[in-house]
């Protein structure tokens, strides 16, 4: 059996983000809060902040739609992940790229 992990896509495709948040024991956790933002190739936010979809507990999913007229290049997505809130919030950021083409 093959796993593939796409990290290339063809302008009009539809880009699918997935996020695995673990404890320090490696057990999926769900966290306060879970965002993503992600940047072009010509260094524009074209998602700033936005809530990722929890498909069960510590795995998150972003969408991110392209069309034909969408910038093609490499992008960079980073996610932030929160867990508490106020003085005692912990907050994680992961990063990631993709090539639109």
């Amino acid at each position: 059996m093959a796993i593939e992990v796409r990290h290339e896509f063809i302008a009009r495709e539809t880009v699918k983000i997935t996020a695995y948040v673990y404890d320090d024991d490696g057990d999926l956790v769900a966290p306060t809060g879970v965002t993503i933002k992600i940047t072009s190739p010509t260094g524009v936010v074209v998602v700033n902040d936005e809530a990722m979809t929890t498909t069960t507990t510590g795995v998150y999913t972003y969408l991110y739609r392209t069309t034909i007229t969408t910038t093609v290049g490499q992008y960079t997505e980073t996610i932030t992940v929160t867990d508490g809130s106020g003085l005692t919030a912990v907050t994680t950021l992961g990063t990631d790229t993709f090539k639109l083409r």
